[in-house]
């Protein structure tokens, strides 16, 4: 859409998003970050296999990769800002007496701060290549950028408050999720807000629960949100 130029006519960009499990009426708001820096790794780790009778004629890949997964997970932390590190694909053979040759494995880096971002990918470069010195295999890494974090801007904010707090009279809570968000495609090119409201309670499950339920009265909530947010931008005669 962006390469398409379907921002050359816009001055502000806005958006909104269920959360739950949170409060009707409860909203999140961040004055300066809504999102964070959002990417995947990728690894394929070649070892050498065999008979499992016989593992001194092989390189075993598997505890090799439990290692390399641990110590990604250790970069996240002790650091200032939040990291998060999760392998969440593993794939090897699966037959149960044979030394596999692969592994290969994926998951998500979460990070606030682009300095943390670069810190995060460098040091997993350096790491992969200690372990193919180390343990004598080859390790294919790749890392890929999706989102960036998505940027408040402190006016545009202001108007996005107004209008939801004129709908919403629950509680405001400032901080940042640990989402990725494509919204920042435009947030990073054209000034905006991005604002999540509650759709559920304290007790509800998550939005990407298969037992994920809405309130409907969120329905309303949103479009009178953008009903709202249109009134004070443009003036109620375009409405």
């Amino acid at each position: 859409m962006v390469d398409d130029n379907v921002l050359s006519n816009v001055d502000e960009v806005y958006a909104i998003h269920t959360c739950s499990p949170l409060k009707l009426g409860d909203f999140i708001y961040h004055d300066n970050q809504a999102s964070v820096f959002s990417d995947r790794f990728f690894v394929k780790l070649l070892g050498k296999g065999g008979h499992g009778s016989m593992p001194h004629a092989t390189i075993d890949p598997i505890p090799v990769a439990a290692q390399l997964i641990l110590d990604f997970n250790r970069l996240a932390g002790n650091r200032n800002d939040p990291v998060r590190i999760q392998t969440n694909v593993i794939r090897s053979n699966e037959t149960f007496n044979a030394i596999p040759s692969l592994v290969s494995f994926s998951g998500s880096v979460r990070s606030i701060a682009e300095s943390d971002r670069e810190d995060v990918i460098r040091k997993m470069k350096q790491i992969c290549e200690g372990f193919e010195i180390m343990h004598e295999v080859k390790i294919d890494f790749m890392y890929e950028k999706i989102y960036e974090g998505v940027k408040n801007d402190l006016e545009c904010g202001g108007f996005a408050l107004k209008a939801m707090k004129k709908v919403c009279h629950g509680n405001r809570i400032e901080k940042v999720l640990h989402i990725g968000e494509d919204f920042s495609y435009f947030s990073n090119r054209k000034p905006g807000a991005y604002i999540l409201f509650g759709v559920s309670d304290e007790n509800g499950y998550s939005m990407h629960s298969n037992k994920f339920r809405l309130f409907e009265e969120s329905l309303l909530i949103g479009t009178q949100y953008w009903l709202n947010l249109v009134q004070e931008r443009l003036g109620s005669d375009n409405v």
